[in-house]
């Protein structure tokens, strides 16, 4: 059989024949053997590969992944290419120079990193970054790959040297990040987080420096405006890594005296700081700010209930009580008081906003004690009117209107937010009467469903629940009834009513 480029072609896709050039042409090809009847090569690619082929047939194989009889691999190709062309050993010195650099250059930049040298390390994360950029912005299909790519990132960034010098380098590498990625969608947090972690490495390098050193550095940092929170993170970096004092004051006289802007978002971190610092500050600091900051409104409610202060803490916070994360504070705290006035007003408040069957419970005890059981039935009765059908029910339930309660899932049965199947177990223990009138409910509503083929199933299931609580004999007479009533079903009716007998 006769070698020629025609007949190469033909054994590959394009695109591999193209690749199998490019490897001939880079001198990738080296003949290791090539007597009468077999030619052995390596072709040196990511890895060295193995290429025979059968002089007499032409037969090849190669131990790639991509290969195979039907359609051959690249590296089958730059061989067969060097039969037909002759071997390029000049290139082939020229490929090996190239990559004995680039094994040089990958063992330099390994060292480096090894070494925590954050230019290089800044300069592979960008790499990382920008290789995978396809994934992000599309957490549902790329979830995987996004960790993963993620994940080397924080590998990277926990080698970096904590040095001064560095400080700027990190931060820089934050606003590039920012840039690259910061109007995709994130609804993950992936890459906030991983910002984030760079802002925190690159402030915890300015641990034991001056501080006037430091924010002659961190200036222009601060001042930037990002997609997402840069130099708000910045501050919350300084304080949540427990700098030294002289830098936390130093940071919040100067956002106190640089801009508005600025201290609005500092004081909060500064009360924290100064709170878990249990410095004597805190308080004065906190009352100040309070009113137009509630995370620093709920340290001062813990600092007080820390300190043995309940009723103060109260007091602080009762105007914002209608704040969830205030209000859950205040309701702990006013249970283990004596002020049975304000816990009611709480509660009352709390449940007509948002139905809580043990809210209610705390409720009725608290009430109980100061004589006001009328009052508090009143309250429940007309809390039943300003409610949905789901927390009307609930209600209802609560007070024991169980036939009430059976009226409205029979008028409402039908809805898919009433499950009239789960109201008939509950009341099938707590009151029969009220399952009865659910049940026979459920049963006519499925004769009407004969049709249907889950009919039976469903049917049977709801007269086994009934005769645990019905008359028998009521039964058995309503399924006669049916037969006379379904004259063109008689063998389904006769096989129901003899399952029953």
């Amino acid at each position: 059989m006769e070698l020629t480029e025609e007949y190469i072609k033909s054994l590959t896709y394009p695109e591999y024949f193209e690749r199998g050039v490019r490897y001939y042409k880079d001198g990738q090809v080296e003949i290791v053997t090539n007597d009468e009847d077999t030619v052995v090569a390596n072709v040196f690619g990511s890895k060295k590969y193995k290429v025979t082929v059968d002089k007499n047939d032409l037969d090849c194989n190669c131990n790639c992944m991509a290969y195979s009889n039907k359609h051959y691999c690249k590296h089958v190709i730059a061989v067969l290419l060097s039969l037909l062309w002759g071997e390029r050993k000049a290139d082939r010195q020229d490929y090996t120079n190239k990559i004995s650099k680039k094994a040089m250059l990958k063992k330099e930049r390994v060292s480096k990193i090894k070494n925590g040298d954050a230019t290089e390390i800044c300069k592979q994360i960008k790499i990382v970054i920008k290789s995978q950029e396809k994934y992000w912005g599309n957490w549902d299909r790329y979830e995987d790959e996004q960790i993963e790519v993620t994940s080397r990132g924080f590998d990277l960034l926990d080698k970096i040297k904590i040095d001064f010098e560095n400080m700027t380098k990190l931060l820089d590498l934050a606003k590039w990040y920012d840039k690259e990625l910061g109007n995709i969608d994130d609804s993950d947090g992936t890459n906030q987080e991983f910002q984030m972690n760079i802002i925190f490495t690159g402030v915890k390098c300015a641990l034991n420096i001056s501080p006037p050193v430091v924010f002659e550095k961190i200036k222009p940092y601060l001042e930037y405006e990002s997609n997402f929170d840069y130099s708000d993170t910045i501050l919350e970096a300084f304080f949540e890594i427990k700098i030294p004092n002289e830098m936390a004051e130093y940071l919040g006289e100067y956002c106190q005296n640089t801009s508005s802007d600025m201290w609005n978002r500092c004081k909060e971190y500064w009360c924290k700081y100064l709170k878990v610092a249990k410095d004597v500050r805190f308080e004065n600091m906190a009352k100040q700010y309070h009113d137009s900051n509630i995370s620093i409104l709920v340290m001062l409610i813990d600092y007080y209930q820390e300190t043995g202060q309940n009723k103060k803490a109260i007091d602080t916070g009762w105007g914002w009580r209608s704040h969830f994360m205030v209000g859950d504070k205040i309701l702990k705290l006013l249970e283990s008081s004596d002020d049975f006035d304000r816990l009611i007003i709480l509660l009352q408040e709390r449940l007509t906003k948002n139905w809580n069957k043990d809210e209610a419970k705390l409720l009725k005890n608290r009430m109980i004690k100061v004589e006001k059981e009328k009052e508090f039935e009143t309250f429940i009765i007309n809390l039943v009117d300003q409610k949905y059908e789901t927390e009307k029910l609930s209600i209802l339930m609560f007070l024991r209107k169980y036939e009430d309660v059976a009226k409205i899932v029979i008028d409402l049965g039908s809805q898919p937010f009433i499950n009239a199947e789960e109201y008939a177990r509950k009341l099938a223990v707590l009151d029969k009467n009220s399952a009865k009138i659910i049940y026979w409910f459920l049963i006519r509503k499925e004769v009407g469903n004969f049709d249907r083929s889950s009919y039976y199933k469903r049917f049977w299931e709801y007269i086994e629940a009934l005769k645990t609580i019905e008359d028998n004999k009521l039964i058995l007479g309503y399924l006669r009834e049916i037969k006379s009533n379904y004259p063109n079903k008689p063998k389904l009716i006769e096989k129901i009513i003899n399952d029953w007998s």
